[in-house]
């Protein structure tokens, strides 16, 4: 948020705190009369994702796979280690996401992604090449293939 907030450029921004209603209110002060806005909880994440040009975002598992669903072009941050850093780095390194390591990176990749509107469309692009719509029914398919039963 502090990040969006230092922004030079004109920008307008979302900032989701989820069910973690302290988070919410700290900010909802941090960013009142600005043009960032924090929302709580919501239900249609999807549509908040295919209206955003830019998601800033750890690198859970779901996250990524909706943003990749949307073709949300990615800034990943704070991810934590383990699995979110695996995540992260496979994301960074497949070419569907920018990734940041400290809040003045953060700052520098989400002033450079949004002045150049072509790395999104080629962060849009990997993301065309890469997401598998039909994984599920290719996955039933195999199995029923394979005649697999339950034990």
């Amino acid at each position: 948020t502090r990040a969006l907030l230092s922004m030079r450029r004109p920008l307008q921004g979302l900032v989701v705190a989820g069910r973690d209603r302290p988070l919410h209110a700290t900010l909802a002060r941090l960013t009142d009369g600005s043009p960032i806005r924090a929302l709580g909880y919501v239900d249609d994440v999807r549509r908040l994702m295919a209206a955003a040009d830019l998601l800033v975002t750890k690198a859970g598992g779901m996250t990524l796979a909706e943003a990749m669903a949307s073709e949300t072009p990615l800034l990943l941050y704070g991810s934590l280690p383990g699995q979110e850093r695996r995540n992260e780095r496979f994301a960074a390194r497949a070419g569907i996401a920018l990734a940041a390591r400290s809040r003045s990176e953060l700052t520098a990749l989400l002033e450079h992604a949004l002045a150049e509107p072509e790395l999104l469309e080629h962060l849009r692009g990997r993301m065309r090449r890469l997401r598998r719509p039909d994984a599920t029914e290719h996955i039933v398919a195999a199995v029923l293939e394979r005649g697999v039963r339950a034990p």
